[in-house]
């Protein structure tokens, strides 16, 4: 079952590439790609490409403390710190059945987990391809981006006198 994600984070989409390792998991590996959201075109692109990418199985890797190879995602976005970006970043997951194809988007995460709360998903016939999916992706992008863009400026105070007596 092909895997694709992605993360919208600020005003960029993240696209790693996603490995599958022997154990069965997924997780997000280099080439690294970001692209500015409002280059749509190479948007659609990449949102095309990442849909049609296959997830090579490689070695699963070490999970001890002393083998920690970092993040590709923090390395592309030159940040140090996973919450700063999971903080302000949303999950885009599409899994590619033969069947169906899911479409996942969590919300920004919260201690360190992907808010459930905010999720939304989609099921579409893979007989429909993939046209549909990357428009509702697309627009789910820029709903996001906005939401995101609007909720992170702050409005002025405004002082108000004491109300007068009569």
């Amino acid at each position: 079952m092909p895997m694709s994600r992605f993360y919208g984070y600020r005003d960029k989409v993240v696209f790693p590439k996603v490995v599958q390792a022997e154990e069965g998991f997924y997780f997000d590996t280099d080439p690294v790609t970001i692209c500015d959201t409002t280059d749509g075109g190479r948007l659609r692109e990449l949102v095309y490409t990442s849909l049609q990418s296959d997830n090579p199985v490689v070695a699963t890797p070490e999970r001890s403390e002393e083998h920690n190879p970092g993040s590709p995602l923090l390395e592309a976005l030159q940040l140090k710190r996973w919450q700063r970006f999971e903080a302000e970043a949303s999950m885009y997951s599409i899994y590619l059945n033969s069947d169906k194809l899911d479409y996942y988007c969590s919300g920004n995460a919260v201690n360190g987990h992907w808010r459930n709360d905010q999720m939304r998903h989609m099921t579409l016939d893979p007989s429909a391809g993939l046209d549909p999916l990357v428009e509702y992706i697309l627009a789910d992008l820029k709903a996001d981006m906005l939401a995101r863009r609007t909720s992170s400026q702050t409005l002025p105070t405004l002082l108000l006198p004491p109300p007068s007596s009569p």
